[in-house]
């Protein structure tokens, strides 16, 4: 979710001393916070980009082509960062489907026909078998929006959510 709510500079902070602690000097870092009562925590750090949408989510959220970026550092070329285009409000809502083999989803034209929604999609294709949720592989898909605010891009995402429905068995 964009924006966050915790205390960006000092997140910022400790992720930039994390890369630099492990050498990291030029391309992207994908690194976990965890935000204690005491300041932040690095959990995890990663020369990559995030998963889970996440550049996809800094464009919705920033105008921030994160992927453009990080092939332009990849090949040697200036990965120049554009003027920031902040929305109110962006975010990801992860699709989950209830176990079983899937037989149709329905309802991602509806969900993409909401205010707000820039992309619904299903992750599995029919006869995949969906088992409980343990790990970010086992997701059926994603919902992105964006909004005036926070709270309303939240909101939209879960609105979106709520109207695709895995048919399994």
């Amino acid at each position: 979710m964009w924006p966050s709510e915790a205390a960006v500079e000092d997140a910022v902070e400790a992720a930039r001393a994390a890369a630099d602690a492990v050498g990291v000097r030029e391309g992207p870092t994908y690194t976990q916070i965890r935000m204690a009562a005491d300041g932040p925590r690095v959990v995890e750090l990663a020369a990559r980009l995030g998963g889970g949408h996440d550049a996809e989510l800094c464009e919705a959220a920033l105008g921030i082509d994160l992927n453009a970026l990080a092939l332009a550092a990849a090949f040697g070329r200036p990965a120049r960062v554009p003027p920031v285009r902040p929305a109110g409000g962006a975010c990801i809502e992860f699709l989950v489907a209830p176990p079983g083999e899937l037989h149709a989803v329905e309802g991602i034209k509806e969900a993409l026909e909401l205010e707000g929604v820039l992309d619904a999609v299903p992750y599995r294709p029919p006869a995949w078998r969906f088992g409980p949720l343990r790990a970010g592989a086992d997701r059926a898909g994603f919902v992105m929006a964006r909004g005036d605010s926070r709270a309303e891009a939240v909101e939209r995402a879960a609105r979106a959510a709520e109207l695709v429905r895995f048919v399994v068995d």
